[in-house]
């Protein structure tokens, strides 16, 4: 099989885990970071800025917990 086309992935998730509960990130189609803790914020999520004014060790880490996860998504 021949595949002529190239992929693209973007990040789209980033799962945080720490103190035994897991915190999220969702990067939005025009790149604007939302964090969620469904155990405070519910299903509000909270705008934190554009992932192109973000830099990865901001991205590793979320509110004192460690990146566990990113979660890539394929673009056509």
């Amino acid at each position: 099989m021949k595949i002529d086309k190239k992929c693209k992935f973007t990040l789209h998730d980033i799962v945080y885990f720490g103190e035994f509960h897991f915190t999220c990130r969702f990067i939005s189609k025009n790149k604007d970071v939302y964090f969620n803790n469904g155990a405070v914020t519910r299903c509000q999520c909270i705008l934190e800025g554009n992932l192109d004014n973000m830099d990865l060790n901001s991205l590793l880490t979320c509110q004192g917990k460690t990146a566990s996860l990113a979660l890539y998504m394929q673009s056509l």
